[in-house]
């Protein structure tokens, strides 16, 4: 087809206000401005010129098309495209152009906006040749795969000219046929369709589109182009793509849609954040996220769009697309654009709502396979046995992670209003999140607004403004830091201990979760006093914390966010074609966080007795954006010739700033920081700015569509740099040839469209900590104080805490790719290929500052590293009809291939900054040296179990027993140490994949995606922890995996499991592939059945269209990993800590139940 309680103190800021009136307002603001300016669409303003001889009409439509917005709809089999004509016209409207070519024709046409509608007019009108024996009159409506009305399609009775075209709303009527008689529907792009009529007199039909559209429009930075005249690396993601998920953050909507884009959670909790990487890793201590932009505003997260606002979203994945964005661009730019008003008025309600749960639990040991084992374990080592486990049969079996679990329910509704009149159109959408999560005291609530509008003032001045808002309320636990948090805590307990006071009397929680009015808040010990408990400290764990208590009152994590943005643009075109646009966009932030945690129940049996102090902390900050931004837009064309260019300018300044106050010592009941007058106080803040000053400019040209060049140039200037190295300039070429429209493939029928595409360019990445070009100074909250004057005071210390490099400058990524973009089979079948190498250079890491400097702190920053990254990428589709089943498949497919070559001051491995590990050989795990990836996962390789008391004695590693881990002396110098470690693996995956399956049968629709990666490792971090049930390699005894009960008893019992004893020496826990596991998945990530109510149902209430729908998420995943997931993201946002896995909080399962209604 050719188509184109309250907030706190936050709101001390004036913010409460604001939010209780903004939706009032922009109600206001919405009716009174649709109304203002009511008047004439885009197709009243624009003027055209022409001056063409003996051309055929479709000429003057493409040249039409080329040089406006204006996008045409007609049959070719019904109008004559091919007539030769003369026109020539100096700033005409549209009208006048078409009166003119279509003059003395039988062509009519309709324009509605930017559309226009070519009907035969002659067709349309002439009576039946048929006899008229049963005659009758039939009438219908022509829709697409999604439900959309298809305008322009032909429907003429076969064997005949009889028949008419399809009005702006898909609806057609055709009096005088025969009961037998066919009618055959036919339209440009899409399968041309035969409905016998029978006794019918309603028939409606649902079109099959052919062909991609090579018309569409894509984002590309400071405009846009059509996707047949790309030469850059580009994905996109449309609106339909992304309501048929159940995810409700833009970024995971993302997940597995495009090659080359790897999408991963680093937190399944509610408003949990994810990593996106566009092509690999692009820097080494600085982010790897991409630009984002919304709607020509730079975002610093998608979490604060509302999925129901988003048209589509556009990914610049190589140098040649994103070099635009210069500075900002290393890691690849994401462009999103909500969704305007349209013409007339639509009402769309969309509501959801259903249950979450954990996707799995883990295998841990049983009351009975627990207390057997404990006894073991203190047996072994020759200490006292515990009474309480004398009798593993009747001990206490509770599931300590079925006490942080839970069911939990989610409910999603969005309501959008767009509206348009002859000189304007709005859209406005409120949208409402309430997510529980799945670990009990976590949940996240979203409020969205939006209000788009746009007017047509003169007809060469248009302008528009954007109002957004999202207001968050967010609890967290803590879930995922080394070897502690709420899940580490569940699954250390042993499930021999009670959970409540009811169990044995001793545990200070009641079953109904109520506190024990005697104050009893310790774990209770199967009827230890304490005296005893801590005469026996090896047999219960200090410092480990009741899950079940800390997540109902120990320790609670509220977050409040605000975030407005307005924006509002004006264009002006100057002369024909040249058109000069202004906008301004200013964003603000506010956020307020809270953190309570109470005195630490973990060592307590009489009121008061080994009390820890409760805490409590606020913190406050808030940011303000601006950004303008000026562009002189030109398009033209020449004959065949056809060129566009922009240049313009791009400032932005940010600020920032936090205070956060710390209070130890507050009542359990008081969550302030003047609780208490003798409590402690510390006081910190933070502030922070930058700017951005940038100049920019693209050309592009193309003959014919044939042969296509692109280039474009940037300097950026950015106040994080010193003086001397603030500018950079970026710059990229692209060239394309459609070898498609070439004589010589005139032949090859079953090619409809080939086009092969080359660039190189330059981009670079300046988000990096302010200033750190300087040194700097300060107390940091109290680190170090000192004593002065006669009271002996105490003061907080002065003292140097940066080291400055005032040579640091701009991390560069140089882009070299070669692509293809191949349709066939009446463009049924497609095929984008890309092969890409990325050289990243002068990339900043940490290094060391001696001590003896007496600098607080041991790194400075400063460039040096240079990396690779180079990969294919694949993207296929595949449209059908098989009987009455509309069909379409979607495949992606990407590999990555990752190598360091340069470390600064020719260092052979770097290891700041990268995962280390307490306890387990205490160090880092993760290493980034020349040749191999970066942060690759660094450690020893077993060798069995020592199965005699002569093979321990032969070990090059002192101390074993019978029954310890062996590790093979790689260097064979005949010792175990750090030279013997290798790499084991690393966490970023080299293939990732992803499949998207649509099939529709009449009002039904199902959707299936699919996304995986594989030849990835993961460290599976618990396996260090629950392997061995001492605590932290430190004291006391803890739950452990099941397979514990397959470990060493005896010689040649087991060659991969150690002797369970609470003196086994440390080097059993050694990081080392024991903990190393495949990473590899596939996963059932989103499931979509619907339902559309027949619309002759609906059109007597008003509604023309209504969708049930059922949907799942993270259904199913099939891997080896024994983990709660291998989606583990990263640590940090730097490239150093990806694929260890601590025990974070997982990805849950998701059942939701929802409607779609249009008024």
């Amino acid at each position: 087809m050719k188509r184109n309680k309250t907030y706190g103190r936050l709101y001390d800021f004036g913010l409460l206000k604001m939010v209780k009136l903004m939706p009032i307002a922009i109600f206001i603001m919405y009716i009174s401005l649709s109304t203002t300016f009511a008047g004439s669409l885009y197709s009243d303003q624009t003027k055209l010129s022409l001056n063409m001889k003996n051309v055929r009409v479709e000429e003057v439509i493409d040249k039409i098309e080329k040089s406006s917005e204006f996008f045409f709809m007609y049959n070719k089999n019904l109008i004559d495209v091919d007539r030769r004509v003369d026109i020539k016209v100096e700033e005409k409207s549209i009208n006048e152009v078409l009166e003119s070519v279509f003059r003395n024709s039988d062509i009519s046409y309709s324009i509605k906006d930017r559309q226009i509608l070519l009907i035969n007019t002659r067709i349309a009108g002439e009576p039946s040749e048929s006899a008229t024996q049963q005659q009758k009159s039939v009438s219908g409506k022509v829709t697409d795969g999604s439900g959309a009305s298809v305008p322009g399609v032909s429907v003429v009775l076969k064997g005949t000219t009889t028949g008419t075209v399809t009005d702006t709303d898909g609806k057609f009527s055709i009096p005088k046929i025969q009961s037998g008689s066919v009618l055959v529907f036919s339209f440009i792009g899409m399968k041309t369709q035969e409905v016998t009529v029978g006794n019918k007199t309603t028939v409606n039909v649902v079109m099959e589109e052919t062909a991609i559209g090579l018309d569409e429009v894509v984002a590309i930075g400071y405009g846009t182009q059509k996707r047949k005249d790309l030469t850059g690396a580009f994905g996109q993601v449309k609106s339909e793509e992304l309501t048929k998920t159940a995810v409700v953050g833009l970024d995971q909507a993302l997940q597995g849609k495009i090659a080359g884009v790897q999408v991963t959670s680093n937190s399944g909790e509610p408003g949990g954040s994810v990593s996106m990487r566009i092509r690999g890793v692009g820097s080494i201590n600085s982010s790897n996220e991409p630009l984002y932009i919304v709607d020509g505003v730079p975002y610093g997260s998608l979490n604060a769009i509302n999925v129901n606002d988003i048209d589509r979203i556009d990914v610049l994945k190589d140098a040649a697309a994103a070099s635009i964005y210069g500075s900002r661009a290393s890691n690849g730019v994401v462009l999103v654009t909500t969704k305007r008003g349209t013409k007339g008025l639509t009402i769309t309600f969309d509501g959801s709502a259903g249950v979450q749960s954990v996707a799995k639990k883990l295998d841990m040991l049983n009351g009975t396979q627990f207390a057997t084992l404990a006894q073991e374990n203190l047996v072994n080592a020759g200490l006292p046995a515990n009474p309480a486990w004398s009798n593993p049969a009747t001990v206490q079996n509770n599931d300590w992670q079925s006490k942080v679990f839970q069911t939990a329910p989610m409910q999603n509704y969005n309501l959008s209003i767009s509206s348009g009149g002859e000189k304007s159109s709005t859209l406005f959408s409120f949208g409402y999140l309430d997510q529980k999560g799945i670990i009990v005291a976590s949940d996240y609530q979203r409020y969205t607004v939006r209000l788009n509008s746009d007017y047509n003032i003169t007809s060469k001045l248009r302008a528009g403004i954007t109002v957004n808002g999202s207001f968050t309320k967010k609890n967290s636990v803590s879930s995922a830091s080394d070897f502690s948090g709420i899940l580490n805590n569940a699954l250390s307990m042993q499930p021999t201990s009670p959970i409540t006071t009811d169990q044995t009397g001793l545990f200070g929680l009641k079953a109904d979760g109520s506190v024990d009015p005697t104050g009893n808040t310790y774990y209770g010990w199967n009827g230890y006093s304490f005296t005893t408990r801590f005469a026996n400290i090896n047999q219960y764990p200090q410092g480990l914390n009741n899950p079940y208590y800390t997540k109902k009152f120990y320790q609670s994590s509220p977050n409040k966010s605000q975030e407005i943005l307005a924006s509002a643009f004006a264009e002006y075109e100057v002369i024909k074609g040249l058109k000069l646009k202004s906008a301004l966009n200013i964003t603000f932030g506010r956020g307020y966080s809270e953190n309570y945690q109470a005195a630490s129940p973990n060592a307590i049996t009489q009121v008061g007795e080994f009390r820890t102090l409760s805490g409590y902390s606020e913190g406050w900050s808030q940011s303000d954006q601006v950004n303008l931004v000026n562009t002189l837009a030109y398009a033209k064309s020449i004959g065949n010739h056809n060129i566009s260019a922009v240049v313009g300018m791009d400032a932005q300044k940010y600020n920032y700033r936090s205070v956060n106050v710390n209070t130890s010592g507050v009542p359990d009941d008081q969550h302030s920081i003047n609780a208490s007058e003798n409590a402690t106080r510390v006081a910190s803040g933070y502030p922070s700015q930058s700017a951005l000053l940038s100049y920019f400019g693209r050309v592009s040209y193309d003959y014919n569509g044939k042969y296509l060049f692109s280039g474009t140039i940037r300097r950026d200037g950015s106040s994080n740099f010193g003086p001397a190295n603030q500018y950079g300039v970026f710059s990229s070429a692209s060239v394309g040839w459609r070898i498609s429209q070439e004589n010589f493939m005139k032949s090859f029928e079953l090619i409809n469209d080939l086009k092969l595409r080359g660039s190189y360019g330059t981009v670079g990445n300046q988000n990096i900590p302010s200033f750190k070009y300087l040194s700097t100074y300060g107390s940091d909250g109290g680190t170090y104080q000192y004593t002065i004057g006669s009271n002996q005071s105490i003061v907080n210390a002065i003292y140097q805490n940066n080291v400055g490099d005032p040579n640091i400058h701009w991390e560069k990524s140089i882009q070299t790719d070669i692509g293809f973009d191949l349709a066939i089979m009446q463009s049924k079948l497609t095929l984008t290929a890309d092969y890409y190498i990325k050289k990243l250079s002068d990339l900043l890491g940490y290094f060391p500052v001696p001590s003896y400097t007496g600098v607080y702190g041991s790194s400075v920053l400063k460039n040096g590293f240079s990396m690779e990254n180079k990969g294919l990428e694949l993207t296929l589709g595949y449209k059908q009809k098989i009987g009455e089943v509309n069909f379409s498949a979607n495949a992606n497919f990407a590999t990555l291939d990752n190598k360091i070559t340069k470390l600064t001051d020719n260092q052979a491995a770097y290891v700041t900054q990268g995962i280390s590990l307490n306890n387990h050989d205490g160090g880092a795990v993760t290493q980034t040296a020349v040749g191999g990836r970066i942060g690759n996962f660094l450690g020893y390789l077993t060798d069995g179990i020592v199965q005699t008391a002569a093979e321990a004695t032969a070990s090059p590693l002192g101390g074993l027993s019978p029954g310890d881990r062996k590790y093979k002396d790689v260097n064979k110098d005949g010792i175990i140490n750090a030279s013997d470690k290798v790499v084991l693996g690393n966490g970023l995956p080299k293939y990732t994949f992803g499949l998207n399956l649509n099939a529709q049968y009449k009002s039904l629709d199902l959707s299936v995606f699919f996304n995986g990666q594989a030849a990835v490792q993961i460290a599976n971090m618990l396996r260090a922890s629950f392997t061995d049930m001492r605590y932290n390699n430190s004291t006391g005894i803890i739950n452990g995996y099941s397979e514990l009960m397959n470990r060493w008893t005896g010689p040649n019992t087991s060659n991969t499991m150690p002797r369970n004893i609470y003196t086994a020496p440390i080097s059993n826990d050694w990081f080392s592939d024991a903990y190393i596991q495949d990473g590899s998945f596939v996963r059932v990530s989103n499931v979509q059945l619907g339902y559309t109510l027949n619309q002759s149902l609906l059109g007597k209430l008003g509604i023309s269209h209504v969708r049930f729908y059922v949907s799942g998420q993270n259904l199913f995943t099939f891997t080896k990993y024994t983990g709660y997931d291998p989606e583990v993201g990263s640590n940090g946002q730097n490239g150093l800590q990806t694929g260890a896995d601590f025990g974070r909080y997982p990805l849950a399962r998701m059942v939701n139940l929802g409607v779609n209604v249009k008024f």
